[in-house]
């Protein structure tokens, strides 16, 4: 006696199922819709590089400024030395 709950038709191909990629690339998160400004203050993709410039700007100007200042000192202790070694030889 046949199995009624199993239909089989000898019309119907067999499908078989799609292929699985062995490598599925993860899809980039999608942002809730609204409004764009609202977009843009909750967005915190690029902050830590925003947050990196910031800091290299910072690092720079202070570097800047002390090596101008030592310079300053450096020209004026200089200056003192040749002073003392002419006033040696005269």
């Amino acid at each position: 006696m046949p199995n009624p709950t199993l239909h089989t038709s000898p019309d119907v191909a067999p499908q078989a199922a799609p292929p699985v990629d062995p490598h599925p690339q993860p899809s980039a998160p999608s942002l809730p819709q609204q409004s764009p400004r609202s977009t843009l203050t909750r967005d915190q993709r690029g902050t830590t590089t925003v947050e990196y410039a910031i800091l290299l700007v910072l690092v720079t100007v202070i570097a800047t400024t002390a090596w101008t200042q030592l310079g300053g000192a450096l020209v004026e202790k200089i200056r003192s030395a040749t002073d003392a070694i002419a006033s040696l030889g005269a």
